[in-house]
């Protein structure tokens, strides 16, 4: 740090695709994408997301801004990231005569783990695990991440 400023090493935006909820009884799609600074060993981000299930008319919109860390081995990332996340939508709940749909809105906490394979300075591929806890309605989703920026510095290519 310099006269009380931070130092940022790298920085990345990261489009997503992937899938949510997939455990229960109707998997959804998910698409977004985050934008990321690294300082030191640390990551903030702020990220953005949609949903749509296969079956219905459920879609959620999500927005989440998020700190941690990072843990670097030759090629390989591990990030842990948690936050505050805003999440709107339509959920849709029941069966046949129980059938709801309603509009909610909710602040939550988004927490991530991702893992990723550093490919080259400026380009990793990997996977991330998020889930946004809050009081309406938690979701889980997996996606498939490709991350483009300045992601390490040239002294640390194997």
């Amino acid at each position: 740090m310099i006269n009380g400023q931070v130092k940022i090493n790298g920085f990345s935006i990261n489009p997503k695709i992937g899938a949510y909820d997939w455990a229960g009884d109707n998997i959804g799609f998910i698409f977004g994408g985050e934008l990321s600074v690294l300082s030191k060993k640390y990551i903030s981000s702020i990220d953005y997301y949609h949903t749509a299930q296969v079956m219905n008319r459920e879609s959620f919109n999500q927005i989440d801004l998020m700190f941690g860390k990072y843990f670097d081995k030759r090629n390989i990332r591990f990030q842990i990231q948690g936050g505050l996340g805003r999440l709107w939508g339509i959920n849709e709940t029941g069966y046949s005569t129980n059938y709801k749909k309603e509009n909610i809105s909710s602040f939550g906490i988004p927490l991530k783990a991702g893992f990723k394979l550093l490919a080259s300075n400026f380009l990793s591929i990997g996977v991330d695990f998020q889930t946004h806890l809050n009081p309406n309605k938690s979701i889980y989703m997996t996606m498939i991440s490709i991350e483009i920026g300045k992601l390490r510095k040239e002294t640390n290519i194997p």
